[in-house]
């Protein structure tokens, strides 16, 4: 049985193989560069050493290399992508590639709510398999008995996360005047999908977003009020299942339910108990402990916590935490710099 499932494995190649392309390139044309992104470099290399030295001193090998690659393979994506506009703008087509991605959310966003009407079983007959990494692993795909849009994604929360930047990536073809009525439309989709992932924090930011653009745009409000009126309605006509996702949402956010305030106190204790166990072993638990490659292990040393940068502190412990930071930061930095020098449209 394979540790991941076939298109996992088909991800991580063409990823590979893609990054490797881009890094080649640029070395062998000695491209000029700006020093955030030869930062950025060089602390996604820190990270490498960090990772290689830690699954080297680590006593299930193939565990320590599913869960490295992680830390190594997709932030290299990110810094492919970067290289490419910076050097080599020509050979990245920005405007496909966002409508791309906007396309695939609003794809996944309307199987998941499909999926959501159909009580859970609309991506079981597209061949999702829950349990591809074990019985052992638990996927967070129902709430107090509702089941959660995942759109066949790996749980609830990343799902509702990752729309999240849909959303972001529409108002911004919004803001810019790339086919509004269309990014719009779809934007509520997106938004309608988080909602029934019932994730909080995707939840708020969504709505921050869609503030933000309000604030900045005037038309997009009437534009958005109009098609709320339009489209909720008809929604909430054609079946009830939303009231009961407007019930659980409110008891969501308000702590008013029993599920709602076992998961408040359960992040809690997660976050405790890992305070604790860091306390007393600042070196963490080791690579692929938290993740699927803990699958291999004949001792389960998966500590619960949903917080990220607690789960990078337990698999490469206080020293690999830091070093991430510096590298999202740098990222981050770099990313947002270069964009305002070279500017991007939808």
């Amino acid at each position: 049985m394979l540790p991941f499932p076939p298109g996992a494995i088909l991800r991580d190649v063409l990823n590979v193989f893609f990054v490797a392309l881009v890094l080649v390139r640029f070395v062998i044309d000695r491209k000029k560069t700006y020093f955030p992104l030869v930062f950025t470099i060089f602390s996604w290399s820190a990270v490498i050493l960090w990772v290689i030295a830690l699954t080297i001193f680590s006593p299930d090998k193939i565990q320590a290399i599913m869960g490295g690659r992680s830390y190594i393979l997709f932030p290299a994506v990110f810094i492919a992508l970067v290289i490419l506009k910076v050097s080599y703008p020509q050979s990245l087509n920005i405007e496909k590639i966002v409508c791309y991605i906007i396309f695939l959310m609003f794809m996944v966003a309307t199987i998941s709510i499909i999926d959501v009407l159909m009580n859970g079983e609309f991506i079981k007959l597209l061949g999702y398999d829950e349990h591809y990494a074990g019985e052992q692993l638990n996927l967070i795909n129902s709430y107090d008995g509702m089941v959660r849009a995942t759109g066949g994604f790996s749980d609830a929360l990343n799902f509702g996360y990752m729309l999240t930047l849909g959303v972001l990536l529409c108002m911004e073809c919004f803001s810019q005047g790339y086919k509004r009525l269309l990014m719009l439309i779809i934007s509520f989709v997106l938004f309608i999908a988080i909602c029934m992932s019932l994730t909080r924090g995707a939840i708020l930011v969504a709505a921050l977003i869609y503030a933000l653009y309000i604030i900045s745009n005037r038309k997009m409000l009437f534009c958005g009020i109009t098609l709320f009126v339009i489209i909720i309605p008809v929604l909430a006509i054609s079946t009830n299942i939303f009231d009961n996702y407007t019930e659980i949402l409110i008891g969501r956010f308000t702590d008013s339910s029993q599920a709602s305030r076992g998961s408040t106190q359960g992040r809690i204790d997660m976050a405790i108990n890992s305070l604790n166990f860091l306390s007393e072993h600042p070196s963490g638990i080791g690579l692929g402990t938290q993740g699927s490659g803990n699958m291999l292990s004949v001792k389960d040393n998966r500590l619960n916590t949903d917080n990220y940068f607690f789960w990078i502190a337990l698999e490469t412990g206080i020293i690999g935490l830091i070093i991430n930071i510096i590298y999202l930061a740098s990222q981050f930095y770099s990313s947002t710099l270069l964009n305002r020098i070279y500017g991007s449209h939808c």
